[in-house]
């Protein structure tokens, strides 16, 4: 049997993260804190902003990526070619593409 790729484990993970109930409740908790990010912002700007509304860590970390990916995809965030450094300690200041919202939809 063939080794899954990289992009390959990288989607199954994911897959099996959104299956769990925790992705719909940080969906619905993005569309509430929306308006409250900054015209640019990083995915740990959404995940420190979920977080202090209440919500819950998901069941593993890499539900944040299964997060970003999901509203990429329904079009609620817009990935722009820019990357900055992630401001908490736990991130290391690691490289992190910066995110826009629509200009011309609403959410």
């Amino acid at each position: 049997m063939n080794e899954p790729t990289a992009t390959e484990a990288r989607d199954a993970a994911i897959a099996a993260v959104e299956r769990r109930p925790w992705i719909d409740d940080a969906e619905d908790g993005f569309k509430i804190i929306v308006d409250d990010l900054p015209d640019a912002f990083i995915g740990e700007d959404i995940r420190l902003a979920l977080t202090a509304a209440g919500l819950q860590q998901p069941h593993h970390h890499n539900g944040w990526g299964g997060l970003i990916k999901r509203l990429m995809g329904r079009g609620y965030i817009v990935p722009t070619r820019d990357f900055i450094n992630s401001k908490t300690t736990k991130s290391h200041a690691r490289a992190a593409r910066v995110y826009r919202k629509p200009h011309d939809e609403q959410i």
